[in-house]
């Protein structure tokens, strides 16, 4: 008789369960979840769409239009592309930045506002040497528990597994495999004068009709970030591989800007840009 019983307890068991997991995700719990991917294997070229990207990826939005893509690095910066900063240099002050998965978890402290951006003294708008820029944030950003990416401590040219992400739109996300391309191969697409030498290049393993290649948009190996999307013409001519800054060489000009040291001053503004723009920082010399 008690063992019939408790055959008969399971179900009330199971439901119970069901009711605890329920409560559980009522209460926030599936902000952790990831959404769904689909993923296309086409003679071994890979294409996968969905949200299964790093909580950290980030988009630079003026209004409701991509800017910039970026990646948050710390709890007041986030990476991206200086030329495509610059771009957007005269209205700075009206740019947000937000999480790519932010209308999941839509909070008041979920963007934040550009207070200054950081780039390098050898940059130059718009060449490719150093195109990376360091912006920091009017305030942290919340929500997710989103984490903070992890740098790649290697070359990117001798990483034969990188995936770059589609970051211009939260509605299709998409991550594409990349082949790496000898700077021979590259330059006889873009001349020798667009492959500085913090750059690499790659092309997709599939062809898609959507650009890959939005500028300040991630290049990642696993959940670590390699590379940064450059300033190019990938977007604007299909079929052209995308060039990317190699995170490898342009790593100590990121721990230098965002701990201080070797800052130089500021970029002179005219009383008219300071009342216009965040501050804009023309970098650092770094000694070689």
């Amino acid at each position: 008789m008690d063992f019939l019983r408790g055959i008969l307890l399971i179900p009330l068991i199971l439901v119970n369960v069901g009711i605890g997991v329920t409560n559980q995700l009522d209460s926030g719990f599936y902000l952790h979840a990831k959404p769904p991917v689909t993923t296309e294997n086409n003679n071994g070229m890979r294409l996968t769409e969905g949200g299964q990207v790093g909580p950290w990826v980030l988009r630079i939005m003026d209004g409701n239009e991509f800017a910039c893509g970026a990646a948050y690095f710390s709890a007041l910066y986030a990476l991206t592309s200086a030329n495509c900063m610059h771009s957007h240099r005269s209205k700075l002050k009206a740019l947000s930045v937000e999480f790519l998965d932010s209308k999941q978890n839509y909070r008041e402290d979920s963007f934040a506002l550009i207070h200054t951006v950081f780039v390098p003294k050898e940059w130059r708008f718009p060449e490719t040497l150093m195109d990376v820029a360091v912006v920091k944030l009017s305030n942290r950003l919340r929500g997710n528990f989103h984490k903070f990416v992890k740098l790649w401590s290697k070359p990117l040219s001798t990483n034969n597994s990188i995936s770059v992400v589609a970051c211009e739109s939260a509605e299709n996300v998409r991550i594409e495999g990349l082949t790496m391309l000898n700077r021979m191969d590259c330059e006889s697409q873009y001349g020798s004068l667009i492959l500085d030498q913090t750059l690499v290049c790659a092309k997709q393993f599939k062809r898609t009709s959507a650009c890959m290649f939005s500028p300040g948009c991630p290049v990642t190996s696993g959940d670590q970030l390699c590379g940064i999307v450059a300033w190019g013409p990938a977007c604007k001519k299909p079929g052209m591989p995308g060039i990317f800054t190699d995170i490898h060489q342009v790593s100590r000009f990121i721990h230098r800007a965002i701990s201080g040291k070797g800052r130089s001053t500021a970029h002179r503004k005219s009383k008219l840009d300071s009342d216009i723009v965040p501050e804009w920082h023309a970098g650092f010399l770094l000694s070689r």
